[in-house]
This record gives C-alpha cells, sequence and structure tokens, in this order.
C-alpha cells in the first residue's frame, strides 16, 4: 500500500508539471480566462474614477483585512476604485495571467515572494521600480533590506512589494517544550528540534512532535544551511541550467535532512504529512510541539482563548554549521502591477501599493493576521501591541531587520515547481520512510529539471 501510494504522489507531480506546460504554452481550456468584473479592469466612466481589481489569494480571513484597507483606500481619494476577488492561489492566478489576453488583465495580482523570478521574467507584470523612479517622494525609506530583496530581480529592482510579510518557521507549545526540559534558546538547527520533538514524543509530553507544512519547509532549511537548489550560484550569479540536489554539498544537506525526517515518521514522531496546512485544534489540545508554518498562522493561538504558553521562531538550518543560523528569511504574500497597457489604471495600481506601505496599514493587517511590519517606523508602533498579543514577535523583527542580503531564495523562475517537487519529497518520506531516499531526492532533482526544460522551452517559442 505505501509503495503504491508512493507512486500516487510521484504520479501527481508529473501530471503538475505537464499541467503546467499546456497552460503555460497558453493551451489551457478557457476555464481560466478572465470573466466577469475580473477582466478589463480599465473601464472608466467619462470623468470617472478608474477602476482596478485586484486578483487577491486571500481566504475568508485575510479577505477581511484586505478588505477593509481597500475600503479606506478607496474613502481616501476619488481619482479610483479598487475592487477584490479572492480564493485563488498564486499559481492558479499565475497559469491565468499566462493564458489570458492582456484586455482580461486585472490591476493587480497577489503572489509569492518565494517564486520572484517568475514575475520578475513575466510579460504580464510592470515592475514595481519603474514607478518609483518616476515618483519624487521616497516613500520606501526605511524598508528592510531582508524584505527589500526578497522582491527584487537579480539586479536589485523591486519587482512586487509585500501586502503582509512572513517567515516561514515552527510555532512551538512553550510549556510542552518546558516540560521537555528545553528552552527557545536550545532551537538553533533542525537538527536540534528532531531531537527534542522525539524525546518529547518518546516520553509521553506529546502526542505529537512536530508538524510539517509544506515544500517551503525543505527549500528555506536548505536555504538557511547556504546549501544551493541550482547552479549559478543558486541562480543568482548566472544562468540556471539544472538542479544539483545529488551534487556535492547541496547532496549532503538534503540527504542529511531526509534522513532526520524519514527517522521522525519511522519513530511516528511527525504527523502524517498533509495535515500541517491548518494544525491549530492539535496545537491548542496540547497534543503538538513544533507546528511548521508561517508567522501569520498565529493568529489561530492569539485571538482565542488558549492558555498555552507560545512562540515563534524563524525557519533555521539543518545543523549549526548553518551559514545563516540565527537570521531570518523573509517571505510572505506581495502583489503586482499587471501590464495592462492603460496608463492611469497602472498609475492607480502603484498608488494602492504606496498606501499599503503607510505603517498604520501595514500595522493593521499585521496585527489581524500576524503579519510583520517592514519599515522602521510601523515597527515601532507595532511593538507595543506584539508585547501583550504576539511577543515573540520583537525577536522575530530583530531577525528579519539584521538578515543580509545574501540570504535569499533560489533565483530561477520554476520557483513553484521546486516546492512542489520538495512537497512531493516529503509526501514520499511520510508514506514509505523507509524507502530508498536518495530516490526520492533524485525524484525531486528530476521534477526540477522537467520544469526547467519546459521553461526553456516555451522562452524558445516566445
Amino acid at each position: 500500500m505505501k509503495n503504491i501510494m508512493k507512486r500516487s504522489f510521484s504520479v501527481l507531480l508529473v501530471l503538475a508539471l505537464i499541467c503546467g506546460m499546456f497552460v503555460a504554452c497558453g493551451g489551457d481550456s478557457g476555464s481560466n480566462q478572465g470573466s466577469g468584473n475580473q477582466g478589463g479592469s480599465n473601464a472608466q466612466e467619462d470623468n470617472g474614477p478608474v477602476k482596478l481589481t485586484l486578483w487577491s489569494t486571500y481566504g475568508t480571513y485575510g479577505t477581511r483585512y484586505l478588505n477593509g484597507l481597500i475600503e479606506k483606500f478607496n474613502n481616501s481619494q476619488s481619482d479610483y476604485i479598487l475592487e477584490s476577488s479572492s480564493g485563488l492561489d498564486a499559481s492558479t492566478i499565475r497559469a491565468k495571467m499566462q493564458s489570458s489576453k492582456v484586455e482580461n488583465y486585472p490591476s493587480l495580482i497577489c503572489g509569492t515572494s518565494t517564486t520572484m523570478t517568475a514575475y520578475a521574467e513575466a510579460d504580464y507584470v510592470v515592475p514595481l521600480q519603474q514607478f518609483m523612479d518616476a515618483d519624487s517622494e521616497d516613500w520606501n525609506a526605511g524598508m528592510f533590506d531582508a524584505v527589500r530583496y526578497a522582491y527584487t530581480d537579480r539586479d536589485g529592482k523591486m519587482i512586487g512589494y509585500p501586502v503582509g510579510v512572513s517567515c516561514n518557521g515552527y510555532l512551538v507549545n512553550v510549556d510542552l517544550l518546558t516540560q521537555a526540559g528545553y528552552k527557545l534558546e536550545d532551537l538553533t538547527s533542525f537538527e536540534k528540534i528532531v531531537q527534542i520533538a522525539t524525546e518529547a514524543v518518546k516520553g509521553g509530553i506529546c502526542k505529537y512532535g512536530l508538524a510539517f507544512y509544506n515544500g517551503v519547509d525543505v527549500l528555506d532549511m536548505m536555504t538557511m544551511q547556504g546549501a544551493d537548489i541550482v547552479d549559478g550560484g543558486n541562480g543568482h550569479e548566472g544562468k540556471v541550467t539544472k538542479a544539483i540536489l545529488t551534487e556535492g554539498e547541496s547532496n549532503a544537506a538534503l540527504k542529511k535532512a531526509v534522513t532526520l525526517i524519514s527517522q521522525m515518521y519511522k519513530d511516528g514522531v511527525a504527523l502524517d504529512y498533509g495535515y500541517g496546512s491548518d494544525c491549530s485544534s492539535i496545537f491548542k489540545a496540547n497534543d503538538l510541539l513544533f507546528w511548521k508554518c508561517t508567522n501569520s498562522s498565529t493568529h489561530n493561538v492569539f485571538t482565542s482563548n488558549s492558555a498555552i504558553k507560545w512562540a515563534f521562531i524563524p525557519s533555521v538550518g539543518i545543523d549549526d554549521n548553518a551559514k545563516f543560523k540565527g537570521n531570518a528569511l523573509s517571505e510572505g504574500t506581495g502583489i503586482f502591477i499587471c501590464n495592462t497597457g492603460n496608463e492611469k489604471e497602472m498609475q492607480g495600481a502603484y498608488e494602492f501599493i504606496k498606501f499599503l506601505s503607510l505603517p498604520e496599514n501595514q500595522n493593521e493587517f499585521a496585527q489581524g493576521i500576524g503579519y510583520l511590519p517592514y519599515t522602521q517606523e510601523a515597527m515601532e508602533q507595532y511593538l507595543p501591541w506584539a508585547e501583550t498579543n504576539f511577543p515573540s514577535a520583537e525577536n522575530l523583527l530583530s531577525k528579519l531587520s539584521s538578515s543580509p542580503k545574501e540570504l535569499q531564495l533560489p533565483y530561477v523562475a520554476v520557483g513553484g515547481e521546486i516546492n512542489l517537487a520538495f512537497d512531493n519529497l516529503l509526501g514520499s518520506l511520510s508514506v514509505s520512510p523507509d524507502g530508498d531516499t536518495d530516490s526520492y531526492i533524485a525524484d525531486a532533482e528530476n521534477a526540477i529539471n522537467a520544469a526547467l526544460k519546459i521553461y526553456e522551452m516555451r522562452q524558445n517559442n516566445k
């Protein structure tokens, strides 16, 4: 049964890549075309406000706060009216944009900073830097470098902007951690977290030691370790031609991580993969020590009446030799201006991004969801609230604000496919932890290489 499920993960990955190829080449059936008020957003009544549309990735909870900011924006001026449609994931939005006609483009789209290169190289996005250079107001002063570089291309030009900043990491049940005989300062590496989680489960302190979130978990620990995923200096120094997961230091790092994960599943320490996207009830029931998630998941705790003591720490490297030990990797949801060809509409989209950057608006979103502010001024307003509601945010912000430029995710257009390959890797380890881990790593490398070939074909056919 386990072998059948393992093969199913691989089949799903291949199908996903094939579907991505057809969508990217414009061969979609048409269901991904803009419809209703999602497209044609440059419609404007004579002398009336310019109508703007946003394709959002937020679900019900996040949409509540996003819509509040949209309403504030609409009421703050009379030149633009913004409307939002929500419920699409970032990869679906990218596919829709690749297969849509320009007249059906929205004004703005939400996307992920983990796939920044895809937006930097997309014809449907106008780089934010273009508008910033034409603006006499230096409204982005004070932005943390780690956040800025998460939204730039290889040359340092800003492509998009954060809606909310989050870091992938661990929501920690501090009560259970204390019972296990450890403190937050001990959580210096994934290897250490695995050790503590294993001791806690075997000691009867909790039912589960750790719940994984998605493929970004592996991407982040490799990045924090300083281990490249692809060649070309992880894409930052030259053209990417292949994945290097079976080579040299990258293979050694990933193999160590995979061995640790495999052992957790063998020992029954990790929750079955696929349940980690929302472990709030398990976590608040004191059944889970480490929940791999983003800090935007903390609202599940600070908005509840749970009496447990908790904290959030950012992703760590695989072991204590990690290159970026003690830093935090900026991620989260971003927003991008679409290349509609309508100058007034694109300027309006830019004005909304400037509006989001205001310290009070950063904090309205951050305090509702568990996001982080990303400028010094906004942080100073945020910390008094965090002291009561999200105490570990101060340490998280300290790490984020001091993280170096060099701490960046791979600069490669197939970032989404890398996440999917690591997703499949975690699934295989969960279903068949006794399987051939070398083959799981090879499968991930092959999937990334297949995506690179498809991307190259698409570029050559333009």
